[in-house]
C-alpha cells in the first residue's frame, strides 16, 4: 500500500462555475508532492475523466475518476452533494450513467438526480459523504435528531455497503467543518464505518483563493465589492502535501488520512483505447459480413466507374486498399459513410467532391464518398491510411450547409437518437475577455480597461504581449491597478469559459451513448452532445464524424436551380469540361470575386502572375498560397518556371516523374512520399511516416531516417553527396509541403463556380447573394462585383416580390428579405399574399393585407424607404410620413376575414373612412440615396458619386478598383472624405488623417501639414473630392498595408476650374461640319491650356497641336461637350 496521501476530492476548471486550474498543473504539482494516485471529481460532470486518466498515465499517477453527485430527496427538494469514485470498469459504467442521468433528467433547470436512480447504478463505485455540502452534513449542521441522522447514515450504508461509504473528513479551517468532523468521528464508531480525509480541493496552491473568488464573480455577474454575493468559502482548499494534512487535522483522524491510501489501492479501473466501435449496420443476408459487402460494392462500381479503361493495375491498387481497410479493421467505418453519402445523393443534397486526404482513396471513389479519382491525379491512398501508423482515418464529410441537418437527421433515424450525439467543445478565457473581465470584477474605470484591451494582440498570449507590447509594459509599470488586471488576467487565460458543441462533429455509437460516454445536454443549440472532446472519443476508438457545412456547395446548387427555372437547361457538374477557356481567362485576370477559395486579395495577385490554364494549376494554386510557400520563394520559382521566365529543373534527372506536373518545385505531400519510395525504396506507409516526422520535427525519427534513405540510396546508385542533399531537400520542403489529395478535391469546386460565374454571372450572383441574405455587408459585396459585370440588378418591388434574390430579365430581382429590419419569413408571407391576391395599388391595402403576418412599423419603414413600395400610390416621402397613420388606420379596420379584407375598397369601403396619404413633396435624390445604402446596405437606383461621371470621363480618373496599387507609385482617383481626424505634429502642425470612398473600395489617406494647410478649405468630411498622390505600402507581420500620401486634393466640383496641362479633343470624319463652331468656341475661351486634336479617318490617326491654349472652366466644357459628345473630350491634369 502506498505510504503517502491520495486527494480524493478534487475539482478542475471543469467544474464550471469555481474551479480553477487545469488537469497539467494538478498533475504537475501532485509529482512534485510524490504522490502516485489523484482523482478528479468535477461537480455534475465527467467533461474531463478521460483526458485526466491518459495524462495521468503518462506522468506515472495512478488516475482515479471520480464525479462530485448533485443528489435530492424528493420529498424535501434539498441539494446535496456525494462525491463518488470509480473502483472498475463496472463503477465508471455506472458513473457515467449517473453523469448523463444528470442532463437527461434535468429538474426544474437544476442538475440534481434522486436517490432512486442512484441506488440502481451503485455497484463498482466507492462513495465519500461530502461535509457541508452533503446530506449527513447538513442534517449536522441543521441538529437533526439522532434518529434522522442514524437513517440518513444507515440509507447510504444500505446503497453501498459498508466497504464502500466513507464519512469526509475534511481538512480545513472552517468552524462548521470542524462541527461535522467531530459528528463524523462519533457516528464512525457508532456504526462501525470508516472515516476518510480530504480537503475539497479546487486549485493547486494557497494562492489560488484569490483566483477563486474571482472566477467565482466572472461566472456569476458579481464585482468583488458586491456584499451578498457568493464567495470562495476557504483559503485552505488547495493541493496539499501528507504532512500538511497531518497538520491540519489532530490525532485522530490521522487513520484517516491513510485510509486515502487504502481506498486507492480498490480503484483499479483500466479503460481500453483504440478498440473500434463501430455502430451496428445491417448488412443484406447474402453477405457473410461487412468486409464481404464493402468488397461487392466496390468491385460492381469499379467496373461502372472505368468501363473499357479498367486496367490490371487500378484493380490491384483497389485489392491492395480492400485488403488494408479489412485487415485494420475499418471496413464497417466506410460502409457507414457509403450509406449516408449516397442517401444524399439520392435525395439530392449536395456534397461535395471529397475532403483532406481521402480524395487519394480508390476505395472512397468507387463508394462514391469521394468523386476525385485517384489514378489520374496520382493521389496517394497511405496519405490516407497508414498500415504501418495504427489511427483511424478521417472522413471528413462537405454538404450543402442549408440541408446539412437533414443528412444528420437520416443517421439519427437510421442508428437511433440514443445513439448520435454532437460533440463537445469548450470556449477558453481570451486574453482581452479576461482583461475586462477582470476589470469588470475588480471595479476599475472602463475606459482604463477598453485602454488596454485594445492594446492587447489576440494572435499571442499576454505574458508574450507583457514583453514584446512597450506600451503593454509601460501601463504595467506606471498603473498600479492595472498591473494587478493584468497579472489576474494571465493567471485565467486559457481557462475553460463554457460549454459549447463542435461546429461539425457528429458521434454515431455501438450501443447506446450512455453505456458509452456520459452525455450532454446543450440547452442553448438545444442538442444531446458528448461530455468528452473530439480527441478522447477518437482514442477510444468511436466513431466520429466531420458533417461540414459548406456554403459554396448551396451556392453551386441553388445556382443550377436557377438556371433549370429560367434557362431549362441540366447542368450536371461532374460533365463541366475542365478545359475551358472562359474559365482560366477569367481567373487570370483575377476576376474571381465569388469563386470557391480564390477571393482573397492576396490570391488574386498570384492569380494574376500564374495565368491558369488547367485545373492542375488551381490545384497547385491552393497548395501554393500558404505562409510557408509564400515566405520560402516557392511562389516565383513556381510561377517563373510554368511560364518559361526561369529554366525548369530538377533536384536529379530520375527525379522528373516526380516532379513534372509541378516544373520541379516540391509542393505536395505526396512527392516527399513518393522520392522517398522511389530513391530510397521506402513503402509508401514509411515514406508516410518520414513526411510526418519531418512535417513535425521530429529530430529522433528524422536522424534515424536519414541514415536509412542515404544508404538505400546509394544502394540505388545514387552518390552519398546527391542522396544527403536530396534528402535536406525533401526535410525542407516537408514543412511547406500541402495535402495534394485535400488540394485536388476544393480545386473542383473552385473551378465550379468559376464555370458558373464565367457562363451564368447573374444566376450565380443571385445564388450567392441568396446564401448571404442577412448578411447586409455581403450582399454589398457581390452587388458591387455584378454591376462590374454590367449585370442589371432591379430593386425590391412589392408588386414583382421574391422572397430570394431571383432572375429576371437576365438581371437579378432584389431580395424582400435582404431588406434591413424586414426578415425572411415575412418576405415569404408577402410574396404569398401577392400571388393569391395580385397586386397592390395603395399603401392601406397593402398594410391591411400584411396585418396578419406581421407588418409592423420597422418593417414598413425599410419596404418604403428601400424603395420596395414605389409602385403604390404617392410618393416615397409622403408614405414615410403617413407610416404612424396607416397603422392606426389599418388597426380600426373591421375585423373580418380574408376576402372580406379583399373587398375593403370595395362594397366594404362605403361604410368606412378612406385613408388619404399626407401631402409632400418628394425627397431629394441625395436623401433617397442614404436611405437605399442604410436599408439595402449599397445605393441601389444610382450612387451619389454617378452625378460626377461627366467630370470622371472628360479627366481619366479611375476608380479605385480599377488601379492596381503595388504596380501604381502615383496615384489620381476620386471619392468620398470619411472619418476625417484632425491632429498636431509634435511641432504644433495641423495635418489630417482620413479615407477616400470611391464607390465600394476604400484606401486610408495622410496630408501632411504643407499639404494640409494648402488644401485646408478642401479637406471636409464627406466632400466629394479628386486626390493625387503617392502609395505608400508597409508590411507589419505579414499584412500589408496601404496608405495614400496626399499631394492634391481638389472639389470634384471644381476641377472644370482647376489649371490642366492639355484638352484633347477626338476629330472624325463625320465632325467636319463641326468645325467652325468649334473654333468659334476656342477663340472665345482663351487660356493657359493647351488645345489639341485627335485625328482619326480612314487612312490615318494623329496627334495635332493647334498651337491654341484655352481657358478651362464649366461653361466652356458644358458648351464643348454638346458639340462634340462626352467621350471624344479628354483632359490631362
Amino acid at each position: 500500500m502506498e505510504n503517502n496521501f491520495v486527494h480524493l476530492n478534487l475539482h478542475t476548471e471543469y467544474s464550471l462555475l469555481e474551479g480553477v486550474n487545469s488537469i497539467d498543473s494538478f498533475l504537475t504539482r501532485a509529482k512534485e508532492l510524490g504522490m502516485n494516485s489523484l482523482a478528479v471529481t468535477d461537480y455534475a460532470n465527467m467533461f474531463c475523466a478521460i483526458e485526466f486518466y491518459e495524462k495521468a498515465k503518462k506522468m506515472g499517477i495512478k488516475p482515479i475518476i471520480g464525479l462530485e453527485l448533485p443528489l435530492y430527496e424528493k420529498e424535501e427538494q434539498n441539494i446535496f452533494t456525494l462525491t463518488l469514485l470509480a473502483k472498475d470498469y463496472e463503477g465508471y459504467k455506472n458513473l457515467v450513467k449517473l453523469a448523463s442521468e444528470l442532463y437527461k433528467k434535468k429538474d426544474n433547470g437544476e442538475l440534481r438526480i434522486s436517490k432512486e436512480i442512484l441506488k440502481e447504478y451503485s455497484k463498482g463505485l466507492i462513495a465519500l459523504s461530502s461535509s457541508m455540502k452533503g446530506e449527513i452534513g447538513k442534517a449536522i449542521l441543521m441538529n437533526f435528531p439522532s434518529e434522522k441522522l442514524d437513517s440518513i447514515v444507515d440509507e447510504y450504508i444500505e446503497i453501498f455497503s459498508k466497504e464502500n461509504f466513507y464519512l469526509e473528513i475534511q481538512a480545513n479551517e472552517l468552524p462548521e467543518t470542524k462541527i461535522i468532523n467531530d459528528k463524523f468521528y462519533e457516528i464512525a464508531k457508532l456504526k462501525n464505518i470508516e472515516l476518510v480525509a480530504t480537503n475539497n480541493v479546487y486549485y493547486v496552491d494557497r494562492d489560488g483563493y484569490e483566483l477563486q473568488d474571482i472566477v467565482i464573480c466572472i461566472q456569476s455577474g458579481w464585482k468583488l465589492k458586491d456584499k451578498n454575493r457568493k464567495r470562495a468559502v476557504s483559503k485552505e482548499l488547495y493541493l496539499k502535501s501528507k504532512e500538511e494534512m497531518q497538520r491540519s487535522l489532530d490525532e485522530r483522524f490521522h487513520k484517516a488520512i491513510e485510509n486515502t491510501n487504502y481506498i486507492a489501492s480498490l480503484c483499479n479501473l483500466e479503460i481500453e483505447f483504440g478498440n473500434l466501435q463501430f455502430p451496428y449496420y445491417e448488412v443484406p443476408n447474402q453477405y457473410s459480413g461487412m468486409d464481404e459487402y464493402l468488397k461487392s460494392i466496390c468491385y460492381e462500381n469499379i467496373k461502372k466507374i472505368y468501363k473499357e479503361n479498367l486496367t490490371k493495375d487500378i484493380l490491384e491498387r483497389l485489392e491492395y486498399e480492400l485488403s488494408v481497410i479489412i485487415k485494420m479493421g475499418y471496413s464497417g467505418y466506410f460502409i457507414v459513410v457509403w450509406d449516408f453519402i449516397a442517401y444524399a445523393k439520392r435525395n439530392g443534397i449536395p456534397v461535395g467532391p471529397g475532403r483532406g486526404s481521402a480524395a487519394g482513396s480508390l476505395v472512397a471513389y468507387c463508394l462514391g464518398i469521394t468523386m476525385i479519382d485517384p489514378i489520374r491525379y496520382n493521389l496517394l491512398f497511405e496519405r490516407f491510411l497508414n498500415p504501418e501508423r495504427i489511427s483511424m482515418p478521417d472522413i471528413d464529410i462537405d454538404i450543402c450547409r442549408e440541408r446539412r441537418d437533414e443528412l444528420i437527421e437520416y443517421v439519427v433515424h437510421k442508428y437511433g437518437r440514443e445513439r448520435v450525439a454532437h460533440i463537445i467543445t469548450f470556449g477558453r478565457m481570451k486574453a482581452r475577455a479576461a482583461i475586462r473581465d477582470i476589470g469588470r470584477v475588480l471595479d476599475i474605470d472602463l475606459k482604463k480597461i477598453d485602454r488596454l484591451s485594445k492594446l492587447v494582440s489576440s494572435f499571442q498570449t499576454l505574458e508574450k504581449t507583457l514583453k514584446e507590447n512597450v506600451e503593454v509594459t509601460k501601463l504595467y509599470t506606471t498603473d498600479i491597478e492595472l498591473q494587478k488586471v493584468i497579472d489576474l488576467s494571465i493567471r485565467i487565460e486559457n481557462k475553460v469559459r463554457h460549454v459549447s458543441t463542435h461546429a461539425a462533429g457528429i458521434l454515431i455509437t455501438k450501443e447506446d451513448l450512455d453505456k458509452t460516454v456520459p452525455i450532454y445536454l446543450d440547452e442553448k443549440e438545444g442538442v444531446i452532445a458528448t461530455q468528452y472532446q473530439m480527441k478522447e472519443l477518437e482514442d477510444l476508438g468511436l466513431l466520429k464524424i466531420d458533417f461540414l457545412g459548406l456554403k459554396n456547395l448551396s451556392n453551386i446548387q441553388r445556382t443550377i436551380d436557377y438556371i433549370k427555372k429560367y434557362k431549362n437547361i441540366d447542368i450536371e457538374l461532374y460533365e463541366i469540361p475542365l478545359d475551358d477557356k472562359k474559365v482560366f481567362e477569367m481567373l487570370s485576370q483575377g476576376d474571381s470575386t465569388g469563386v470557391f477559395q480564390l477571393e482573397s486579395t492576396g490570391i488574386r495577385k498570384i492569380m494574376k502572375r500564374l495565368k491558369p490554364n488547367k485545373l492542375e494549376d488551381i490545384v497547385a494554386l491552393l497548395a501554393l498560397y500558404r505562409p510557408g510557400p509564400l515566405q520560402s520563394g516557392m511562389v516565383d520559382d513556381f510561377i517563373n518556371r510554368k511560364n518559361g521566365k526561369e529554366k525548369i529543373e530538377y533536384p536529379h534527372k530520375n527525379l522528373e516523374i516526380i516532379l513534372k506536373e509541378t516544373y520541379g518545385v516540391i509542393l505536395y505531400q505526396e512527392q516527399v512520399m513518393k522520392i522517398a519510395s522511389y530513391m530510397a525504396n521506402y513503402s509508401l506507409g514509411e515514406a508516410d511516416l518520414l513526411r510526418r516526422a519531418m512535417g513535425k520535427k521530429n529530430f529522433a525519427i528524422m536522424r534515424e531516417n536519414r541514415e536509412k534513405f542515404i544508404q538505400r540510396a546509394v544502394e540505388n546508385n545514387y552518390t552519398e553527396e546527391k542522396a544527403d542533399e536530396i534528402f535536406e531537400l525533401i526535410d525542407k520542403f516537408a514543412g511547406y509541403g500541402f495535402n495534394k489529395s485535400h488540394s485536388v478535391a476544393y480545386a473542383m469546386i473552385s473551378y465550379w463556380t468559376a464555370y458558373l460565374k464565367a457562363h451564368y454571372p447573374a444566376f450565380y450572383f443571385a445564388a450567392i447573394m441568396t446564401s448571404e441574405i442577412s448578411e447586409t455587408g455581403d450582399v454589398a459585396y457581390y452587388f458591387n462585383d455584378a454591376k462590374e459585370h454590367r449585370i442589371s440588378i432591379y430593386p425590391p418591388n412589392v408588386n414583382t416580390p421574391s422572397a430570394y434574390f431571383e432572375i429576371k430579365n437576365d438581371g437579378i430581382s432584389y431580395s424582400l428579405a435582404a431588406i434591413k429590419n424586414l426578415g425572411l419569413n415575412l418576405a415569404k408571407k408577402i410574396v404569398e399574399d401577392y400571388e393569391k391576391h395580385g397586386a397592390y395599388t395603395k399603401l392601406d391595402e397593402f398594410v391591411l393585407r400584411n396585418k396578419k403576418n406581421g407588418m409592423n412599423k420597422r418593417a414598413l419603414e425599410a419596404l418604403i424607404l428601400s424603395g420596395a413600395l414605389d409602385e403604390l400610390e404617392g410618393n416615397r416621402k409622403e408614405k414615410f410620413l403617413s407610416i404612424d397613420k396607416v397603422l392606426d388606420f389599418v388597426s380600426k379596420a373591421p375585423k373580418t376575414d380574408e376576402i372580406q379584407q379583399m373587398n375593403l375598397f370595395g362594397a366594404a369601403s362605403k361604410t368606412i373612412d378612406k385613408f388619404v396619404l399626407t401631402n409632400s413633396e418628394d425627397f431629394s435624390l441625395d436623401e433617397k440615396l442614404t436611405k437605399e445604402k442604410e436599408f439595402l446596405g449599397f445605393y441601389l437606383s444610382s450612387h451619389p458619386l454617378d452625378k460626377y461621371r461627366d467630370i470622371v470621363t472628360i479627366f481619366s480618373i479611375n476608380k479605385l478598383s480599377e488601379i492596381d496599387m503595388e504596380e501604381t507609385k502615383v496615384l489620381k482617383t476620386f471619392g468620398t472624405i470619411m472619418g476625417l481626424k484632425k491632429l498636431l505634429t509634435k511641432k504644433d502642425e495641423q495635418m489630417a488623417l482620413f479615407s477616400i470612398l470611391c464607390y465600394d473600395r476604400v484606401i486610408s489617406c495622410i496630408a501632411f501639414p504643407k499639404t494640409y494647410e494648402k488644401f485646408l478649405e478642401e479637406i471636409i468630411e464627406k466632400k466629394t473630392v479628386y486626390v493625387e498622390g503617392k502609395i505608400q505600402i508597409d508590411e507589419y507581420k505579414g499584412e500589408k498595408t496601404t496608405k495614400l500620401l496626399i499631394e492634391k486634393i481638389i472639389s470634384l466640383d471644381k476641377l472644370y476650374d482647376y489649371p490642366a496641362k492639355k484638352l484633347f479633343v477626338l476629330i472624325e470624319e463625320e465632325d467636319r461640319y463641326k468645325y467652325s463652331r468649334l473654333r468659334e468656341l476656342i477663340n472665345s475661351n482663351k487660356g493657359n491650356t493647351d488645345f489639341i486634336f485627335a485625328i482619326k479617318n480612314k487612312n490615318e490617326k494623329r496627334i495635332q497641336n493647334t498651337g491654341t491654349k484655352v481657358k478651362l472652366n464649366r461653361e466652356f466644357l458644358e458648351q464643348l461637350v454638346e458639340l462634340m459628345g462626352l467621350e471624344k473630350i479628354k483632359i490631362q491634369m
